[in-house]
């Protein structure tokens, strides 16, 4: 408990959060410009799509979480590798949580029939994308994870408006609404995943070789 309360503040510190805030208030921006300054409701379709914009817009900011402009130095605290990311996620949570809970509040208030739960697993996912793209170029030293992060999320958002449909991910007939969501569920799956194995921390899996080497001493 002392480690998390002294851990918290300098994570704060050390968070890249211009780009997040960024983001953040252009979605904003985006999401007000497409449904809230019109006198009519938006339609089904256009909703959806907004509202999967919206969703790339912030997952593009969750990579930067994971940018830490003290890595060298907080590489060696106690506290484990998998436990610091852990508390940028939750600060991620925290921030993006009760942010797209309001998002889909306001844009359902004026099409009551979203998509509430099929949108928020594709949300979680591209979220989960830009984690595991992060933590795989923050584990090979590149040191603004962030910005891969946002190439990956970008371009996996890019091929999945191009083979969408033929993969049946983006298709809005409800015939297939369940099947492109089990496919988002094993992509969220996959890049959990990932992320687990990319947040291995390097001191624990060299433990056992240096007990070894000490017996064989």
């Amino acid at each position: 408990m002392l480690q998390l309360r002294t851990h918290v503040p300098a994570l704060l510190r050390v968070v890249r959060w211009q780009p997040v805030a960024g983001l953040v208030v252009v979605t904003v921006v985006a999401l007000a410009v497409s449904t809230g300054w019109r006198a009519e409701p938006p339609q089904f379709r256009p909703a959806v799509w907004t509202v999967r914009l919206v969703a790339v817009l912030l997952a593009l900011g969750a990579g930067f979480l994971l940018d830490d402009a003290a890595a060298s130095l907080t590489a060696s605290v106690p506290m484990p590798l998998v436990h610091r990311v852990g508390l940028r996620v939750l600060l991620l949570a925290a921030l993006f949580g009760p942010l797209w809970a309001a998002i889909l509040f306001v844009v359902r208030a004026r099409v009551p029939e979203l998509p509430v739960g099929g949108l928020t697993l594709e949300f979680v996912t591209m979220v989960a994308l830009a984690l595991a793209a992060a933590a795989i170029a923050a584990r090979v030293g590149i040191p603004e994870p962030g910005l891969i992060a946002g190439a990956v999320v970008a371009a996996g958002a890019m091929v999945a408006f191009v083979v969408g449909q033929r993969l049946i991910l983006l298709s809005l007939r409800p015939q297939d609404w369940t099947l492109a969501h089990t496919r988002w569920a094993a992509v969220l799956a996959l890049c959990l995943l990932v992320t687990a194995v990319a947040l291995r921390d390097p001191a624990r899996r060299a433990l056992p070789s240096v007990k070894a080497a000490s017996a064989r001493r």
